[in-house]
């Protein structure tokens, strides 16, 4: 395991004893362009990052980051791998490090090589950070006492809140987390349906100081869990939970200058006072029902998809699954093959990418290198990170010149387009009925992007129907659709997503003055400056906030910058001796009108886009309109000037700030 808040730039692995033997065949498996960054900075000659040895660039329109060969000819990936089983015996024999901190242009370039392409010069400060190549100063306050008596609440130990635990706890700043379930992993805990797994390759889910041998490249609910379970008892994260601990609402003191925290557990209702609120609640916490009429009819097991009953039995049976989103994506292919029946009810199809990689397991030869072999597994996961999201940021945006805004919204989405709908036409080539069901009529990424875990060929398979209308009754034996289609079914699994732009939507929050967080919003209209804080509520951090969802990548990088940022206030906080701090409103309103302006120019405001990132009123209210890099430099460090502050008031006889 390594560790992202260290003063000193890092080179930790051990070679470990391995024959040239075992060296060369585990580099059969290796990533080629990641190992032509290694042989450079192992070695220092720049042949390594020039032609012929510079990998061939993605193919234009095609969101597939698959490739280890980096389109090098069979003789040139064994001259680097032959090379590189050298080079690397070299430093195990203790040989230097002939570039261990590349950074600037030089660092650029590597990045350029990398990838095959251009990386414009803003993504290296950023860049240089994450592969440590630049020390990241431990975030802790200057003076330990100012922590006396200052207390932080963390809401929900999902992969928010562990990571917010670990800054917290690295930074030596008092905290307790409040989970209102039982084990740690959120979504991951409570989502067990038959299929569950990432749709993001493990590398790049995984916390970036918290390395782990996956048994796939895209793994399954079970070992996700494991995972985040593992993190949580390597760390000693579980003594700062309280588990079984519902949080009901809470209530900022101006006087005091806390918060006041009501919660619920299995002995009663109490109060847990913090000087910080952080909530890391998520947005995937809340099931959203749908508004089908006969909804409690029916006679059989209906569940939302988030709620699977653990004893189920699906052999034999008639099941119908509504939606066709993330989750039954997942469901469909993990049960197709047991049930006696399956009927798909879709209001919207999904645009699905290829992945060479999805169900191939992950060679030990590749393990061996990312553990053993410097620089190896920073440079495998930056290409795929580049491959996978900032690469993608210009297809978001709408440019209101182009021909074809009825079926996509640039020239390059519609590249996608293209070859995403000759992906499903290769797919289902025999069955020109689920073409036309299956093909959507709103541009690529207007949606979120899934990857194809089997979805087409569990369509064509003989008890399986797709079924393109929304279900309008339910009634004691079965489904009806508006057009008078009927299913008897046993089973109703409601794959119909969550309450993603109700945040904070079970908890009562009242601000400064009485104001109450849900007045402000409404009931789905959240605003937050830089998607953390919002006027009127002092020392209340939203970790996934309105507007933070990145429009590709990793989640896990997204937590890990959200975190960084909320340390950074409270360090301020600390280190300023301030009691109270949150955005002036002025600041809040100037930014809120540059997101929604930035918004209507983005994928997610064209017309044929229906999606959980609007709100009822056809607002974009979850994902932001920046790239990661842009999110990364906006993010830094807070400037106390876009903050009213007042000074920390001290009372004597204050409440432990530990009670209940």
């Amino acid at each position: 395991m390594t560790d992202d808040l260290t003063s000193e730039p890092l080179l930790d692995v051990e070679m470990g004893r391995v024959s040239e033997d075992e060296l060369r065949d585990h580099l059969t498996v290796a990533n080629i362009p990641s190992l032509l960054m290694v042989l450079f900075q192992l070695t220092g000659e720049r042949k390594w990052i020039a032609a012929p040895f510079l990998p061939v660039p993605q193919v234009r329109g095609t969101a597939s980051a698959d490739d280890d060969t980096g389109g090098l000819s069979l003789e040139l990936q064994e001259v680097v791998r032959t090379s590189a089983a050298v080079a690397i015996m070299d430093w195990h024999a203790g040989a230097p490090v002939a570039v261990p901190a590349p950074t600037g242009d030089l660092l650029v370039e590597l990045m350029s090589a990398c990838t095959g392409e251009a990386v414009p010069e803003i993504y290296g400060p950023m860049i240089a950070a994450q592969l440590r190549f630049e020390p990241v100063p431990l975030m802790q306050p200057d003076d330990p006492a100012s922590v006396d008596d200052f207390q932080v609440v963390v809401i929900g130990a999902g992969i928010s809140g562990l990571v917010m635990a670990y800054r917290l706890q690295r930074a030596g700043i008092p905290f307790v987390v409040l989970e209102r379930g039982q084990d740690v992993g959120g979504v991951w805990r409570d989502n067990r349906y038959p299929g569950a797994g990432v749709d993001t390759a493990n590398e790049m889910y995984s916390f970036s100081f918290f390395a782990n041998d996956w048994s796939m490249h895209y793994s399954k609910r079970d070992e996700m869990m494991a995972y985040f379970r593992r993190f949580a008892d390597t760390l000693d994260l579980r003594r700062t939970i309280r588990f079984g601990t519902q949080v009901t609402g809470m209530k900022f003191d101006e006087s005091e200058q806390v918060w006041r925290v009501g919660v619920r557990t299995a002995d009663g209702e109490g109060v847990v006072t913090a000087n910080v609120v952080v909530s890391a609640m998520g947005i995937f916490a809340e099931p959203k029902m749908p508004n089908i009429s006969g909804l409690d009819r029916f006679r059989g097991p209906m569940f939302h998809s988030s709620r699977w009953p653990e004893d189920l039995d699906v052999s034999g049976k008639r099941v119908a699954v509504v939606g066709t989103g993330a989750s039954a994506m997942q469901i469909v292919p993990g049960i197709a093959d047991k049930v006696g029946s399956l009927h798909v009810f879709q209001r919207t199809p999904p645009w699905i990418s290829p992945s060479a990689k999805y169900f191939q397991r992950v060679p030990a030869g590749h393990h061996w290198l990312l553990n053993h072999v410097p620089y190896y597994r920073e440079w495998n996961k930056f290409r795929m990170a580049w491959l996978s999201y900032d690469k993608l940021f210009p297809t978001l945006k709408i440019d209101r010149d182009w021909p074809h805004l009825d079926r996509s919204i640039n020239a390059e989405n519609d590249l996608y387009r293209q070859n995403l709908t000759k992906y499903i036409e290769s797919e289902l080539v025999d069955r020109p009925d689920l073409i036309a069901k299956t093909v959507p009529d709103y541009p690529a990424f207007g949606k979120r992007m899934l990857l194809d875990n089997g979805w087409y060929r569990a369509l064509r398979k003989p008890q399986v129907e797709l079924i393109d209308e929304s279900v309008t009754t339910i009634d004691e034996t079965g489904l009806v659709t508006a057009s008078g289609v009927r299913r008897d079914v046993d089973i109703i699994v409601l794959c119909t997503g969550f309450e993603t732009t109700r945040y904070l939507g079970p908890i009562d929050v009242v601000g400064r003055g009485g104001v109450e967080l849900h007045d402000v919003w409404g009931d789905d209209n959240a605003e937050a400056y830089l998607s953390f804080m919002v006027p009127s509520f002092p020392n209340l951090l939203l970790t996934y906030g309105p507007n933070s969802q990145g429009s590709g990548g990793s989640f896990t990088l997204s937590a890990e910058l959200q975190s960084q940022f909320v340390i950074q206030v409270i360090v301020e906080m600390l280190n300023h001796d301030l009691g109270t701090l949150e955005p002036r409103r002025e600041v809040f309103e100037d930014y809120m009108r540059e997101i929604d302006g930035r918004l209507r120019d983005m994928i997610w405001s064209h017309p044929n886009v229906t999606t959980y990132y609007k709100n009822r009123h056809g607002r974009v209210v979850v994902p932001r309109p920046y790239s990661v890099v842009d999110w990364w430099h906006m993010l830094r460090w807070p400037r106390l000037e876009n903050y009213q502050v007042e000074s920390r008031r001290r009372l004597v006889g204050a409440d432990d700030a530990q009670s209940q």
